[in-house]
């Protein structure tokens, strides 16, 4: 996308971002030169550039963390820097444990922050279900479109949304903020991307229903 409009980025960073998209590009396509590793027969691994890898440290997290966001304690108000910066993950339980690690790094008061699980109202044998399922089981369900039971939040931390709750207002699916404020049923937070960067916003409870029917 950057590439789309050249004008932003020139020299060095140019020429850099161009061998990035073609190699991308070639890894996409399977026309990357691939290797043999010992055990194997076929060669199916593929080189990945030193400047694309972190070196490996014993606290993975921590080594992650100071190549994507280091210093993030003094930056934290600096929001062009905080919607550069976002670290994929290919599991849950991985984004959990990342997030967890950054908000401890946040020294203020953390907050636990519950849903309310429950049968849908609508739902065949509503009655049975309520017994057969019951709130402490609906507690410890996982899926993947909507957040556990418990997480944990603090003012000052970048959130993302992941769901288009206003698109006039700026609030859709993959819009990042900073939490102002918590309280029990109500979040705030500025908005630091797209058309409403700068613009406060509160948000309240809303109900999710999981797509994994699975």
């Amino acid at each position: 996308m950057r590439l789309h409009n050249p004008t932003t980025i020139t020299g060095v960073e140019l020429i850099c971002m161009c061998e990035f998209k073609t190699w991308l590009l070639d890894m996409g396509a399977g026309k990357l030169p691939k290797i043999v590793v010992e055990g194997e027969d076929d060669a199916t691994w593929i080189t990945i550039p030193d400047d694309l890898l972190i070196p490996i440290a014993n606290n993975p997290i921590q080594a992650m963390l100071s190549n994507v966001i280091h210093d993030i304690l003094n930056r934290l108000s600096d929001f062009s820097y905080l919607k550069e910066r976002c670290i994929l993950c290919p599991t849950s339980d991985e984004v959990n444990n990342i997030n967890l690690h950054v908000l401890e790094s946040i020294l203020v008061d953390m907050h636990e922050m519950l849903s309310a699980d429950t049968i849908c109202a609508t739902t065949d044998n509503f009655e049975e279900m309520q017994i057969l399922y019951p709130t402490e089981f609906l507690n410890t369900l996982r899926f993947s479109s909507v957040p556990n039971y418990i997480i944990y939040l603090k003012a000052n931390a970048p959130i993302i949304l992941l769901r288009d709750l206003n698109l006039q207002k700026g609030r859709c699916n993959g819009t990042r903020l900073v939490v102002t404020q918590i309280s029990q049923r109500v979040l705030e937070a500025f908005i630091i991307t797209g058309t409403r960067v700068g613009e406060k916003v509160l948000t309240g409870r809303v109900d999710m229903t999981p797509n994994d029917i699975s």
